[in-house]
């Protein structure tokens, strides 16, 4: 619990001197680097034949905002091409983000008007 308090301290700390936008992208730089990182580490234990890492692991980085080192990292390494139950839940994982970033961006750029979607 001291460590979530010590992160949120310093997170709204950066808040408050770091542009915003700028945090924004410095928090996808690092999930999708540590997302990479696992689907990695992930291809390599399935080589060795160790412990892998659990899909809910992979599926849950990739929700929060890694989904794109997810998908480099699959294409890179050909780690879970195959596995068609892994991708349907990956790239619906990936469309559910495209959907949310083009809605932040239509509602940032017109407004909140949603009249145009039910023409």
């Amino acid at each position: 619990m001291r460590i979530f308090s010590l992160f949120i301290t310093v997170l709204v700390c950066l808040i408050v001197q770091i542009n915003a936008f700028l945090l924004v992208l410095i928090f996808f730089y690092l999930i999708n680097s540590i997302t990479l990182i696992i689907f990695a580490f992930d291809k390599y234990c399935a080589i060795k034949d160790k412990n892998r890492v659990p899909e809910r692991n992979l599926y849950l980085f990739s929700l929060i905002g890694g989904w794109f080192g997810g998908w480099v990292s699959m294409y890179l390494f050909r780690h879970k091409t195959n596995k068609t139950a892994f991708l349907i839940r990956f790239y619906t994982i990936g469309l559910g983000w495209f959907v949310g970033l083009f809605g932040l961006i239509n509602w940032s750029e017109t407004g909140l008007q949603f009249s145009h979607f039910f023409n």
